[in-house]
């Protein structure tokens, strides 16, 4: 990577002060295992894709070690000017993709999975990284991606007011019209 924006939110989600799932998920990525390689990418998606991981298996010696390459969106800076707590969050989020890709979680339902069982964690390391970002808006930057899960449509049926306000205040920080500009 070289935007310093991205490179910057990675260094802030690594740099071994968090203190909850996500993290340790993400430190353990690159930290302790010889087994899981992790590496952070840059380039232009399609402007509704934040990021995108895929995993290669590599078979050696009777061991899998995962490749995972984690892209994200450049045009997250170029063009949509995210705010800091957006791009944090789009790599907690990729994190976890990776490692529901290494503990072979079906892909076609992970967000279902992150849906029932990461919102909470992925907020808090939202939360770690900024603490004075509401607990609202963290969580609303948790739900970023994962409103195809099933967790996602009960909120819509149960809450539709909530679940509007998690657009919106996602929208938000993805615009930079809340949170910490990258310039």
């Amino acid at each position: 990577m070289t935007n310093p924006c991205f490179i910057n939110a990675l260094n802030s989600v690594s740099n071994g002060t968090l203190k909850n799932q996500v993290s340790d998920i993400l430190r353990n990525m690159f930290d302790k295992s010889d087994r899981l390689n992790a590496c952070f990418f840059e380039e232009p998606l399609a402007d509704t894709i934040d990021g995108d991981t895929k995993a290669t298996p590599v078979a050696s010696g009777g061991q899998t070690t995962w490749n995972m390459d984690i892209t994200l969106n450049s045009r997250l800076v170029t063009k949509f000017n995210s705010s800091k707590e957006y791009i944090v969050a789009t790599i907690l989020h990729e994190v976890i993709h990776a490692y529901l890709l290494a503990i072979k979680v079906n892909p076609l339902i992970d967000h279902n999975e992150m849906g029932l069982f990461y919102i909470d964690k992925m907020a808090s390391g939202i939360k770690d990284v900024f603490p004075t970002i509401s607990s609202d808006d963290a969580k609303a930057l948790a739900w970023g991606g994962v409103h195809e899960s099933y967790a996602w449509k009960q909120l819509v049926i149960n809450s539709p007011t909530a679940a509007q306000k998690i657009l919106d205040t996602n929208k938000k920080y993805r615009t930079s019209a809340l949170g910490t500009k990258c310039n």
